[in-house]
């Protein structure tokens, strides 16, 4: 039994010119294995997301997201002001923490776009196979049950490729980028579908709002106007000598870019999350054009081959078991075999998801440094866009192969149900690596310093995930608003010294505000575009820094650093290691009375639990400052307490076997020597 043919349009609804039409008809897909199939795609990822969901705020930009969209605020650049809008709605979801439901926006999110990476697999494969023998020959329910089977594996292998799933379980942006480049892959093979010009029409407007709005939630979906551009050149080219659909495409484009409208909106307000203090034009437009990211240094042909090296050999090949990346390469072939079209479309869309991606990018990851591995970690989010293609390829390569099978139309069920097991379990083989279901080592760090901070303490730190959890428990958990935690390298941005001002007049601005004024007189041409003098600019940074130091430390209160600032920054203070930061004092070799088991450290000493690399870089800095104290402590004769501390810095080096062998060497030497 051949597969059926839906309606034909009448004349009416047809196109004039026949020439735009497709000279096959596609089925409906109006069934409801189909709607199934869709739920299926969601509900799997969705459920899948949610057993490893991070249930509280994470490294990195979480809590600074967070934030964000708990008070309506601005987070780095460019603002992300609909991921912003969008947060601030799931805050209000009676469900977890805060810090959970915008975890859960991110499930949510990716698992939409499954959905709509799965109802595309289906296009595509009725677009690729529809005029083969295979497809004439088999019978309707054969072809339903074997496409929505690989449609639906395609959206689940997606879902569980791994830098994917690592964004889909945290606040993060990319779920709402993965939401809308899925839809925009579905919104341009439909737009190729429709079959009356009012259809096409109305899609083009659609995709042309959407492509707006991806833009305002993260600034590398520009790549997708240029991937829908070649895909109009090659189906329906003279839509673009229509003056008047072109100036509506352009008003539902702009249209779609108000959300950035939000950002001078919420920095008026001067909310504590006020990243670029982007109520002025000027600041805006450096706002929302990520002024602050653009370095002197251009990409170069070492770094850029470097990168495109790295996601090659590095990236590529761990978002899934290798050997499956075979299905995505013959599922390239076809796509140039039975439909130039889409070839082109899928090629171009691959041309800016990676080397376009990584010339833009510019990171350099050359070498084994800590840099080079830093930039590499970085990167990795920027191609998940070529992951979602890749899924779809493999699919189609894993359609084709199966079409091959010469077989009776019952064992093509055991075919389509075998694939999407075997889909579901290699989720397995990732399993543990993301899991982020007892993820607690920001909460640890944080309350660890809150414990040890005197009254009204202010800490220093000049790297972002050392920093931005604070941002959560301060303004959203309501936890030690007591404690001014600054950031020294955003010191050397004047909008950042306006955020001080706003919020912390009295405890840090007023004091110095000979210095802040200075600095900010200093770095003003610089800010401006115009000429500057870098040392005057350094000298005055430096004299507002010990200006803030020396103020706050004449007054009493508690200085901690979360690392080991420049000399010039010290003077002539000491850091005193207190096991979970470094306090800044005058007073050595006194030293301040702290327990180890006074604090938390359960998640960094338990090798039971996952962790990331920022979970591990805590760890070693954990190891550091204990390594510190049990070294001032032989200086003070005091070897119990020193033999002791380096014990305990042994839960701390896991993964360090240098460092390890060090401290066992250090502590079998205390021990034949009688000093423990």
């Amino acid at each position: 039994m051949k597969s059926k043919i839906t309606k034909q349009p009448t004349k009416k609804e047809a196109i004039k010119k026949p020439s735009l039409l497709e000279k096959v008809i596609y089925p409906s897909n109006k069934n409801k294995w189909f709607f199934i199939t869709l739920g299926l795609s969601f509900l799997v990822n969705f459920i899948l997301y949610l057993m490893t969901l991070a249930p509280s705020v994470t490294f990195e930009d979480s809590g600074e997201l967070i934030a964000a969209a708990y008070g309506m605020g601005v987070p780095h650049e460019p603002g992300y002001p609909l991921f912003t809008m969008l947060g601030k709605i799931f805050t209000l979801i009676p469900i977890g923490s805060i810090a959970f439901r915008l975890n859960m926006m991110s499930a949510f999110l990716t698992s939409c776009s499954t959905l709509f990476i799965c109802y595309a697999t289906v296009l595509f494969i009725e677009e690729l196979f529809i005029k083969t023998k295979f497809w004439k020959n088999a019978e309707e329910k054969t072809l339903n049950i074997l496409k929505y089977a690989i449609a639906l594996t395609t959206a689940i292998l997606f879902g569980i490729s791994t830098e994917n799933w690592e964004q889909s379980v945290i606040t993060e942006v990319y779920g709402l980028n993965n939401f809308f480049v899925g839809l925009f892959i579905l919104l341009a093979l439909l737009w190729k579908r429709q079959e009356t010009q009012a259809g096409r029409t109305r899609y083009f407007l659609f995709i042309s709002l959407i492509l707006g709005l991806t833009i305002t939630n993260h600034t590398t979906s520009m790549m997708l106007i240029p991937v829908f551009g070649v895909l109009v050149l090659f189906v329906d080219w003279k839509v673009l000598k229509n003056i008047k659909l072109m100036l509506k495409t352009v008003a539902f484009f702009i249209l779609g870019l108000t959300p950035f409208l939000y950002l001078p909106l919420a920095s008026s307000r001067n909310p504590v999350m006020d990243w670029g203090n982007p109520e002025n034009y000027t600041n805006f437009v450096r706002t929302i054009t990520r002024s602050q990211y653009q370095f002197d240094e251009h990409q170069s042909s070492d770094k850029f081959f470097a990168e495109l090296s790295y996601y090659f050999s590095k990236l590529l090949s761990s978002q899934w078991l290798p050997v499956i990346l075979i299905f995505a390469v013959i599922g390239l072939v076809i796509l140039y075999r039975n439909n130039k079209k889409l070839f082109w479309f899928g090629i171009v869309f691959l041309l800016f998801s990676i080397p376009i991606t990584t010339y833009m990018t510019d990171f350099d990851v050359r070498g084994n440094g800590f840099a080079a591995m830093e930039n590499g970690a970085l990167v990795s989010v920027f191609y998940i866009p070529s992951y979602m293609f890749i899924s779809i390829l493999m699919g189609i390569g894993l359609f084709y192969l199966i079409t091959l099978i010469k077989a009776p139309q019952k064992l093509y069920y055991a075919i389509s149900f075998t694939v999407v097991t075997l889909a579901i379990l290699s989720c397995s083989f990732k399993y543990k690596e993301v899991d982020m279901s007892k993820y607690k080592y920001p909460e640890e760090y944080t309350n660890n310093i809150f414990k040890i901070a005197g009254k009204n303490a202010i800490v220093f730190y000049n790297w972002d995930p050392f920093g931005f959890p604070f941002f959560y428990y301060q303004n959203v958990e309501k936890k030690r608003h007591d404690v001014v935690v600054i950031d020294q390298m955003l010191l050397k941005r004047s909008w950042y010294i306006d955020g001080i001002k706003n919020h912390y007049n009295k405890e840090i601005y007023t004091p110095s505000k000979i210095a802040f004024e200075g600095f900010l007189k200093a770095v003003a041409p610089f800010e401006a575009k115009k000429p500057y003098d870098g040392g005057f600019i350094e000298y005055n940074y430096i004299n507002m820094i010990n200006a803030i130091i020396d103020t706050a430390y004449a007054s009493g209160k508690d200085i901690y650093f979360t690392y080991l600032p420049q000399q010039n920054i010290l003077r002539d203070y000491q850091l005193e290691p207190v096991i979970a930061v470094y306090k800044l004092t005058k007073k050595m070799p006194s030293i301040t009375p702290v327990k180890y088991d006074d604090f938390n450290f359960f998640s960094f000493t338990n090798p039971e639990l996952p962790e990331d690399r920022m979970a591990n870089y805590v760890r070693s800095y954990y190891a550091d400052v204990l390594i510190a104290r049990a070294t001032f402590m032989e200086k003070l004769n005091n070897f119990p307490e020193a033999f002791a501390l380096y014990n305990k810095t042994l839960l701390f080096t896991k993964g360090n076997k240098t460092l390890n062998d060090q401290l066992q060497a250090k502590i079998n030497d205390m021990k034949l020597r009688g000093i423990h």
